[in-house]
């Protein structure tokens, strides 16, 4: 058994052990004192556990008050964030008549928005429906991902 539920199974038993003397013992001054002992006996117990905290080298160690944030969770995140982006575009596409475009996007996670740096679209399983045109299929996609994106058109990168 771990030393924090044996403490807390401690706990428990003065309580129910109060509990049940002071149903057993009478009204009067004893009652009074039997319920005084018992009360420093649960302080005693609640504190055990502090000097070994203390000697163990327990203690507290606040840095400047920064906050520190796990790669883990931000990593999830940026992720997240990023395949949002990527299936908007891709969706933004398919309504514009050039569908079958995989969209990777490429982020500085370490900037403090998320800066995109580029995009990159496959082309290779690339149809045209509506009024997408064949000659201007380099031309719109960058348009569209810019303006989706709010990036330059130089960032959109293709190949396939």
């Amino acid at each position: 058994m771990s030393e924090i539920s044996a403490w807390i199974l401690s706990i428990c038993g003065v309580v129910l052990l109060g509990a049940l003397i002071d149903i057993l013992i009478p009204d009067g001054k004893m009652r009074k004192f039997t319920k005084s002992v018992f009360a420093v006996i649960v302080l005693f117990v609640i504190l055990r556990p502090l000097p070994a905290l203390i000697d163990s080298g327990f203690g507290f160690k606040i840095d400047g008050g920064g906050i520190n944030i796990d790669d883990g969770i931000a990593e999830i995140t940026y992720k997240q964030k990023i395949g949002l982006l990527e299936s908007d575009l891709k969706r933004t596409l398919d309504m514009s008549g050039y569908s079958g475009v995989k969209v990777t996007i490429t982020v500085d996670k370490y900037y403090e928005d998320m800066r995109i740096l580029s995009v990159a679209c496959d082309l290779t399983e690339l149809t045209l429906s509506g009024s997408a045109s064949e000659n201007k299929r380099y031309e719109d996609i960058a348009r569209i991902a810019s303006q989706k994106l709010s990036i330059a058109k130089e960032s959109v990168v293709f190949y396939g």
